[in-house]
């Protein structure tokens, strides 16, 4: 078998069997060098295709990263205004207050949609 792959020539069939052609055809040979051809071609777009999901994982990686350092970022900024601010109070303050419609005792105000009046409009 050993001389199969040295002399690459020459028919297996022949060799292993007495039959047919001693040389092989140049059939063979161009069927076999077509399907390695495909078969590497395959292998090829499958890499490169691979590659390129890599990259973009990468890609996805990276700005995830950033995106959650921004979040962390934003969080702590909120936090620090917060207690600055007392905001907290404030709105427990208001919270407190009973829920009424002012807008039930007083009617509503018409506002002029022109004047004579000659200081109106100016400041």
């Amino acid at each position: 078998m050993k001389m199969c792959g040295i002399y690459t020539d020459i028919s297996t069939e022949w060799l292993l069997r007495g039959e047919g052609e001693m040389l092989r055809e140049k059939r063979e040979d161009l069927g076999l060098h077509r399907a390695e051809s495909a078969s590497t071609d395959e292998n090829s777009l499958i890499y490169k295709m691979y590659k390129e999901k890599d990259d973009e994982n990468k890609t996805l990686i990276k700005q995830n990263a950033v995106l959650e350092e921004r979040i962390r970022q934003l969080e702590a900024d909120n936090e620090s205004l917060r207690s600055q601010s007392g905001a907290d109070r404030i709105t427990d303050t208001f919270s407190d207050l009973p829920l009424v419609d002012y807008e039930e005792d007083y009617p509503p105000v018409e506002r002029p949609s022109s004047s004579k009046h000659p200081l109106a409009g100016k400041a």
